[in-house]
């Protein structure tokens, strides 16, 4: 009476006409104290049953308990719940960790006894190894029985029953044990039992300022923030004074980016980036999802039937089969785009980056984020983000190579100490500084829709600024190149780390590609 549970049972026992001797069900329980916690899920199958739990604010956890054919049913029908699981978990690993546990009917190996080859087990391993998973109760930290299921003559037993967690999990797993018979014990299954360690921190999504929305800008946008520009007396001072050394660049480049943001906040309209799930999602893909779920409603009021003969189930299945083919091509596609832009351009777009930043600054994906760097898995946004910053420093740190050409390094080193021997600064006849159609012919080459850099400046920045701001870079690029010297802070850059996809393993760094925003300034000059 303490506990609620929520279950389905074999549909053949919802008719009435058909012998009310069914294969059972699943269920999941929980105590009573956990209901504001809990949130049964509509999967709409008789033999899988999920639970939402969220253990603290943004933190999930998804419980799922399966009952897979056994080897009385096709291995056709196996592998069609086999890709349910498959939906299942794409649909709710982003949001938070994703438990599925119960009888697979599918055999695998543990540290203790050798599973029994066959189309199942090869299906299910190919399952698991595909999305980054692992039974926890074929692992050498399992103890108790060696098998979770013995014949009822005694003469064989397998582990078919399973609890799969995503791989880079393991570290949480604090004991996993199959129980052995007992009296109570009516069932040829033993009972597995594990304790899982939750982490517990605080997840900061610290919130993206409004960014200028850059298409609405009009005529009367543009000369307003033009003059306000042209009256900005820190820029007008810029403008005359005469550099004398780098921490008069340093300066000058703070004032620059300081008085372009001012002058747009003031000036245009702001906007808020919004976080887009299937951004590859097209005409196609509607239609036949559409089709899918036309069909698949005629299977349900035809009775379910699952027999390849019978047109419904034939249709729906095959309906099904087209809309997950088309719907991994187009993913694959759209991931393909990205690396390829990424590749070609060494920048994206500034819609694409900042989808991107809102999916690791918001939402519920960080509640099941952690990266393994160096045998250590690091949690936290926080955390990880030092890690990053470590992993970075060491990837591009000098170290030690046998293929190294020392004489081509001692010629380089000779001609950098040739050069800087010579007199920091050029003397006027052979300097020429930067005039302003220069700076107006590499501004209109400049394409908007661009990401910013660290200083948070876009090219429309420049674009929108008129001759006066071109006057101004002309200044600040000729200070530049007459002392050989760019500032600190305009070579700082932004790395944004995108997963690779195509399956790979989340938690190790090496699978993800890294890109780093530079200065428009910086690109400009």
């Amino acid at each position: 009476s303490n506990y609620r549970s929520h279950s389905v049972s074999d549909s053949s026992l919802r008719y009435p006409n058909n012998r009310r001797v069914g294969k059972g069900g699943v269920a999941i329980l929980w105590h009573k104290k956990y209901d504001p916690c809990v949130t049964p899920l509509s999967i709409d199958d008789d033999r899988i049953v999920g639970v939402q739990i969220e253990l603290y604010d943004l933190f999930y956890i998804y419980l799922f308990q399966v009952y897979l054919p056994c080897s009385n049913y096709s291995i056709q029908t196996y592998r069609e719940y086999i890709e349910k699981l498959d939906d299942i978990l794409s649909t709710y690993s982003d949001n938070g960790m994703v438990i599925i546990m119960g009888d697979f009917n599918a055999s695998l190996s543990s540290t203790k006894l050798i599973k029994q080859d066959g189309c199942r087990s090869r299906s299910l391993t190919s399952f698991i190894n595909q999305n980054s998973l692992i039974a926890i109760n074929t692992l050498e930290i399992c103890n108790g029985a060696r098998s979770s299921f013995v014949s009822y003559d005694g003469s064989c037993e397998s582990l078919i029953d399973h609890i799969l967690i995503p791989v880079e999990k393991i570290d949480l797993v604090s004991r996993v044990k199959i129980l052995d018979d007992e009296a109570l014990n009516v069932s040829r299954h033993r009972p597995i039992s594990c304790s899982i360690k939750i982490p517990f921190f605080y997840l900061s999504h610290p919130s993206v300022s409004p960014h200028i929305n850059w298409k609405k800008v009009d005529t009367e946008n543009t000369n307003l923030y033009q003059c306000t520009l042209q009256n900005d007396i820190s820029l007008i001072e810029m403008e005359n004074s005469i550099f004398q050394s780098s921490s008069d660049i340093d300066n000058a480049y703070e004032l620059v980016t300081c008085g372009l943001k001012s002058a747009s906040e003031n000036c245009f309209y702001k906007t808020e980036f919004k976080k887009y799930l299937k951004p590859y999602w097209n005409t196609e893909l509607s239609n036949l999802h559409k089709n899918m779920k036309q069909l698949r409603r005629l299977w349900i009021a035809a009775g379910r039937p699952r027999t390849s003969q019978n047109c419904h189930y034939f249709n729906y299945k095959e309906a099904k089969r087209l809309f997950r083919k088309e719907h991994r091509n187009c993913v694959d596609k759209y991931l393909r785009k990205i690396n390829d832009d990424i590749d070609n351009l060494a920048e994206v777009d500034s819609g694409l980056y900042w989808r991107e930043i809102n999916k690791r600054k918001k939402g519920n994906s960080d509640a099941g984020c952690e990266i393994n760097f160096n045998g250590n898995t690091v949690r936290g946004s926080q955390n990880i983000t030092d890690q990053w910053g470590c992993y970075f420093a060491k990837l591009y740190k000098s170290h030690e190579n046998v293929n190294f050409d020392e004489t081509f390094k001692t010629y380089v080193s000779s001609k950098v100490i040739e050069y800087n021997n010579d007199n920091s600064e050029l003397s006027s006849e052979h300097f020429y500084p930067v005039n302003i159609d220069e700076v107006k012919l590499a501004v209109n080459q400049a394409k908007k829709g661009k990401s910013c850099g660290y200083d948070g400046i876009f090219y429309e920045h420049i674009l929108y600024g008129g001759d006066f701001i071109c006057k101004v870079l002309s200044c600040l690029y000729t200070a530049m190149l007459q002392y050989s010297y760019t500032p600190g802070q305009m070579k700082r850059g932004l790395i944004i780390t995108l997963h690779k996809g195509s399956r790979k393993r989340k938690d190790n760094p090496d699978n993800y590609r890294a890109i780093t925003l530079s200065s428009v300034l910086l690109k400009l000059y």
